[in-house]
């Protein structure tokens, strides 16, 4: 008994004929691929700005970018969504099937297999503002993205996960690996109508056999044989026999036999007999006698049936004889111009004149005064 507690505290050895073994690390396989498939999960659109496919032999390069694009359908049949649109290496341009459509993929074909490290996807936004999500994004969650290789044959198969605030979506294949599907972040479009599967015939935990607390045998206060307080056999105040206040036999005043005051027998000011103010002295103009002109019988001229045309009389036209023509700022600007013009019948008569100004920007000939009339 002692012995074996003794070799139960001694560290785990192993057998002498073992000692020499070595454990290798488990080697990651490449994933070598031709074509790379993209499938919907959720019976939405498949809409992408770009796919990209890097390989390390390739370095950094995007080897979809040689590749054949294809999908199950194109929205509204338009050439701007077709497949192709996702490996052009613009992100302006998108891929779009139907929304209809509801097993809808997408896939492109490598002109050789080749070893893919990685798959990259530029999601699609809809609106003008990428950092608002919004359903567009959520359209790839839990696809299903398929490495294929030359024969056909599956290598790896990765779900993507929710993608609702994710504008890019990567998977690394550095090791060839596949995944099961992650629950469904929303709900498909058309439910099943059967749950996935059926109830259980019992509970998932047993029912206590007894309860909890058991319960008390008598109640916690006994209940009072009469009541808190006894009815009371008469109302609390009895009724008044007679109202409060006799009613009075007479009014509280007589009426009065006259008005309470008499009538003034005469107004309260005498009027007065005279204007309250004397006028004025003289008037400030003496009028005048007669009338300056009697009013004529009958109008000076008949009126005319229709309106004439134009004045019969034109106004007097003085005209302008000048030597010199001034412009002068008010509002502290300086004064630029093209060109300043003055006509005398239908010749500008200032290309012959004499300009100048107060002062020249730069004291640069290029913007001297004659600059406004050289025509």
């Amino acid at each position: 008994m002692l012995k074996l507690l003794h070799n139960r505290n001694k560290p785990n050895t192993l057998p002498s004929n073992k000692k020499n073994l070595s454990i290798a690390a488990p080697k990651l396989l490449p994933c070598s691929a031709k074509r790379i498939k993209l499938e919907a999960t959720t019976q939405e659109p498949i809409q992408m700005f770009e796919l990209l496919l890097f390989s390390g032999s390739s370095g950094s390069s995007n080897i979809a970018l040689a590749g054949n694009a294809s999908q199950s359908s194109t929205f509204n049949n338009n050439d701007n969504f077709a497949a192709s649109k996702a490996i052009d290496g613009s992100n302006i341009t998108f891929s779009h099937t139907l929304p209809s459509d509801l097993n809808a993929w997408w896939e492109v074909e490598l002109q050789v297999q080749s070893v893919i490290d990685s798959v990259v996807i530029v999601n699609r936004y809809c609106g003008s503002d990428p950092v608002v999500p919004n359903i567009c994004l959520c359209r790839l969650s839990s696809a299903k993205l398929t490495l294929f290789d030359m024969n056909g044959a599956s290598v790896a198969v990765r779900f993507l996960r929710d993608t609702c605030s994710e504008l890019v979506v990567s998977e690394d294949f550095s090791s060839c690996y596949s995944t099961t599907r992650s629950p469904s972040f929303s709900p498909s479009k058309n439910p099943s109508k059967v749950p996935s599967k059926s109830p259980s015939k019992r509970p998932s935990v047993f029912p206590s056999k007894s309860p909890t607390k058991s319960p008390t045998k008598s109640p916690i206060k006994s209940p009072s044989k009469l009541p808190t307080k006894l009815p009371t056999k008469s109302p609390t105040k009895l009724p008044s026999k007679s109202p409060t206040r006799r009613p009075s036999k007479s009014p509280t005043n007589p009426p009065t036999k006259s008005p309470t005051k008499s009538p003034i027998k005469s107004p309260t000011k005498v009027p007065t007999k005279l204007p309250t103010a004397p006028p004025t002295s003289p008037p400030t103009r003496p009028p005048t006698r007669p009338p300056t002109k009697a009013p004529s019988k009958a109008p000076t001229k008949a009126p005319s049936k229709a309106p004439t045309k134009s004045p019969t009389n034109l106004p007097s036209v003085f005209l302008c004889n000048a030597k010199r023509i001034k412009l002068e700022a008010t509002s502290q600007e300086p004064i630029q111009m093209f060109e300043l013009l003055s006509f005398s019948g239908s010749s500008n008569i200032a290309l012959a004149g004499n300009a100048s100004q107060s002062s020249t920007f730069n004291n640069n000939d290029n913007f001297a005064a004659s600059k406004a009339i050289d025509g």
